[in-house]
């Protein structure tokens, strides 16, 4: 007789953009959770921050509210609202910038973490900074994160001055850079990928959002696929 019986799927645990929810993550990552529905588990952790500024085709679709992680101050100009000039304030090494809360926030993500035990780390925009920031403390610290791979989609560089000393040298540790074409920071964006020696850089025509086409999503889905446990599935028989 044979018994089947699929052990626990891997789990990807997903940390959505600032000013956004798990609802909108669910909806960002649709398509990347049903082309992998039978091979990982996807769960999810919020910020804890309510935003006031929300972008508002976001607020005309979706329920608040609407979170961050931490906050972002600079000493800059004004209107650095608008994303030129946001990312001309990212881009100018004079300007320093901090992130109120993000010690919080690291904290919020390692108690998930600890919670959820999964083995890859899944972060759009703000997210994606908040786990590539956490991955540089726990190596700084001599703490091998206990998770296996980081998939970075639509991130960007750690800029607050405060976390400098962490990205002295690249990281090395697995991750996966997803970037879109079209994204208004993309040439900020794309230097995510230096600050860790091993990344994996995908580019899809999109702007700064999940990518759309089926293709890219499959690509995106292989790299996922690459960072999760091998065996998870095995089917035991007796």
């Amino acid at each position: 007789t044979s018994l089947g019986a699929a052990a626990a799927l891997p789990r990807v645990l997903c940390c959505h953009g600032g000013g956004t929810n798990e609802a909108i993550m669910r909806v960002q990552t649709a398509k990347l959770r049903r082309t992998l529905k039978s091979e990982a588990e996807f769960v999810f952790v919020e910020g804890a921050l309510e935003q006031t500024y929300i972008d508002p085709a976001v607020a005309a679709r979706f329920d608040g509210p609407f979170l961050s992680w931490y906050d972002v101050e600079h000493d800059a100009y004004e209107g650095t609202r608008e994303p030129a000039a946001y990312l001309q304030a990212l881009m100018d090494e004079s300007v320093t910038v901090r992130y109120p809360h993000a010690e919080e926030a690291m904290t919020r993500l390692e108690e998930a973490v600890e919670r959820h035990r999964p083995d890859t780390l899944l972060g759009f925009s703000q997210g994606a900074i908040l786990i590539t920031l956490l991955t540089a403390a726990h190596l700084a610290a001599g703490r091998p994160p206990s998770w296996s791979h980081n998939v970075l989609v639509c991130g960007m560089p750690v800029r607050a001055n405060a976390f400098a000393p962490l990205f002295s040298a690249p990281l090395d540790f697995p991750a996966t850079v997803a970037q879109g074409r079209d994204d208004p920071f993309y040439e900020w964006c794309r230097q995510l990928a230096g600050q860790d020696a091993s990344a994996e850089y995908l580019e899809f025509p999109d702007g700064h959002r999940f990518p759309h086409g089926q293709a890219d999503t499959d690509a995106l889905a292989d790299s996922v696929r690459r960072g999760l446990p091998h065996g998870a599935l095995e089917v035991l028989t007796t």
